[in-house]
């Protein structure tokens, strides 16, 4: 593998961004144990990376929300975000199935990058201040879904117990 990055970015939009200050109090605001950060537990992040084997394109998306909350709680902006980028996957990455991992990586890592300042700049002119997002554990937003194991049916579970 060579020492450039496995993806490069070559276009990124937001369909949709939306920050709103959670009406409160300055007591209440003074309540929130981080009030510049968001609370990992109060924040949903969705990943999704598409590249098709030996295809020098790629694109992936990510959204992140945050989960209801009541006033003061998880932090002082409610947001919804949607990110979308397409990326030029370099020769020879391009034919390498090995180097799967190393582009979802690169290609959250890149989203969350983004989408991390947009709120930053959003949230500095908002009433509670700038409020950055946590940073996330990309290698587990990355990961790909499990597929559901289909459970074994009575009969082969019987006859492996046989055996």
């Amino acid at each position: 593998m060579s020492k450039i990055l496995p993806l490069q970015l070559k276009d990124l939009i937001y369909p949709a961004i939306s920050v709103e200050a959670v009406p409160m109090g300055q007591d209440a605001y003074s309540k929130i144990a981080h009030s510049n950060e968001f609370d990992p537990e109060a924040i949903s992040i969705g990943f999704r990376f598409e590249h098709e084997d030996g295809s020098e394109r790629a694109s992936a998306g990510m959204s992140i929300n945050t989960k209801d909350s009541g006033v003061g709680d998880g932090a002082p902006y409610i947001i919804k975000v949607k990110a979308f980028a397409v990326f030029q996957v370099p020769m020879p990455e391009a034919h390498d199935i090995g180097a799967l991992r190393a582009r979802r990586y690169a290609a959250a890592g890149a989203l969350m990058g983004a989408i991390r300042e947009q709120i930053a700049t959003l949230t500095a002119r908002g009433p509670w201040g700038t409020a950055w997002l946590p940073l996330g554990n990309l290698e587990a937003i990355a990961e790909p879904p499990m597929k559901p194991v289909k459970p074994a049916s009575k009969k082969a579970a019987a006859a492996k117990k046989a055996k």
